[in-house]
């Protein structure tokens, strides 16, 4: 399925990144990515953070979500196409 340029900016990713899931795995999937961006970044703007705290945190996040879809992709019979 290919995604739609009218579809929120999470489901066209996930379509893109999960194109061999199912629809509803797409979804949570996306719904999880977004709720856990949105709640670590309330938390973690509550405390001023250094530039370097920052980028540790943003990365050590990163790393997290991209293993979670590098797992879906497998799961689903996406090789995993880019290596870090």
């Amino acid at each position: 399925m290919l995604p739609d340029e009218d579809d929120p900016p999470a489901e066209r990713f996930m379509d893109e990144t999960l194109p061999d899931a199912p629809q509803h795995d797409r979804i949570l999937a996306g719904d999880l990515i977004t709720t856990t961006q949105s709640c670590v970044g309330k938390q973690f703007s509550t405390t001023p953070r250094s530039n370097e705290e920052i980028q540790i945190y943003a990365d050590a996040l990163a790393d997290m979500l991209c293993a979670y879809l590098c797992k879906l992709q497998r799961r689903h019979g996406k090789n995993d196409r880019q290596k870090s």
